[in-house]
């Protein structure tokens, strides 16, 4: 009886230790440490892997995003939506990757819609992140946004 107890209590011991680390590691991930260094502000291209090439016009209000977006649907032909989202910094305490923002964006289609979720790596002016579709994250594609998609960089705000 005790041998059960025991292995009982190291069980569950282990299984909220387990629970604690995925609850700290998705609180640090979510964690904002206030309004982005970027301005993400205009007319740029998202490039997928899938090579879809989404456009969106964006404004940005401190925190939050709105705007709209296209792509090109082939026959069907240009496909528009709406966009609302955020973006934040997320600093780095340890001083090794540097300060990443956040973005964050669900595009509103007719027939559904896709999020978008990217970040700033080491605080570059661009973008990588994955897209999938609303209700279906496996589903995801890598995307990037930058220099290297056609776009400029985004400007750090003052």
């Amino acid at each position: 009886m005790h041998r059960k107890s025991s292995r009982f209590c190291l069980t569950a011991m282990l299984g909220a230790s387990v629970f604690i680390v995925l609850l700290s590691s998705s609180t640090q991930a979510q964690r904002e440490d206030g309004p982005p260094m970027h301005d993400f502000s205009g007319t740029w291209t998202i490039k997928q892997d899938n090579n879809f090439l989404v456009t969106v016009e964006l404004q940005q209000n401190g925190s939050e995003i709105t705007g709209k977006a296209s792509y090109n649907a082939g026959r069907k032909g240009i496909m528009r939506g709406t966009v609302q989202g955020r973006a934040w910094l997320q600093k780095d305490p340890t001083g090794r990757i540097g300060n990443n923002d956040h973005f964050e964006i669900e595009i509103f289609w007719h027939q559904g819609s896709g999020i978008y979720k990217g970040y700033t790596p080491g605080g570059r002016p661009y973008l990588v992140g994955e897209t999938w579709p609303k209700g279906n994250p496996a589903g995801k594609v890598k995307w990037f946004s930058g220099p290297a998609a056609g776009n400029s960089g985004f400007p750090r705000r003052r």
